[in-house]
């Protein structure tokens, strides 16, 4: 998981490493792999049962932690995660704030699975249903500010993923689908308020 959200995010930001940034052609097709390899994942995460098979499937590599094998698996995620966080660096240093959001996600990640594996996997579980929670209602909000209806219309996918897999999870017991429905609801009502206000404004 650390190590498939790092590449993405390296994807993501591989603009930055372009002097033509964003207008430069062959930076779309990573682009737009890291996004949908973010999301996809980050969706994925906000599944209880997901976190609990990270700590379950986390062994370690034994009588064989020194062995050629895990220091290849320490270098390439230590360099992976390294270079993803670099890259996050200089977009946030660039203004790049809404794509900074989405390429932190592997930082997530590692608390996530640090507390997982400590034996909370539900931290991970409430950590990133309020992460695509509130990175859907910012890409509907900056959609509706700077006229993009794409990140208008990805914010609204986001969030509509989000309800129909909350609603949808049988792991979830009855009062955590109350207060995932409460923290959904009430980011929607604080969302259409924002709507109304800007159609009265434009009005």
């Amino acid at each position: 998981m650390i190590v498939y959200s790092a590449l993405c995010a390296i994807f993501y930001f591989a603009y930055v490493l372009d002097p033509d940034g964003l207008k430069a052609g062959w930076v779309k097709p990573f682009r737009y792999y890291g996004l949908f390899g973010l999301v996809g994942e980050a969706y994925m995460l906000t599944y209880k049962e997901a976190w609990r098979y990270l700590a379950i499937g986390f062994g370690g590599w034994g009588d064989k932690a020194f062995s050629w094998e895990a220091w290849a698996s320490y270098g390439m995620t230590t360099g992976l995660l390294g270079l993803a966080i670099g890259l996050l660096l200089v977009s946030l240093r660039r203004g790049r704030y809404m794509d900074a959001a989405l390429g932190a996600m592997p930082v997530l990640v590692v608390v996530g699975y640090s507390l997982a594996v400590g034996g909370w996997p539900e931290v991970g579980f409430w950590m990133f249903n309020l992460y695509l929670m509130i990175l859907g209602g910012a890409w509907v909000i900056v959609g509706i500010r700077s006229g993009r209806y794409g990140c208008l219309n990805g914010g609204i996918l986001v969030l509509g993923a989000l309800i129909f897999a909350r609603f949808s999870d049988v792991a979830l017991g009855i009062m955590e689908r109350g207060c995932v429905f409460i923290g959904l609801g009430m980011g929607m009502i604080v969302l259409n308020r924002f709507l109304s206000k800007k159609i009265q404004k434009e009005a």
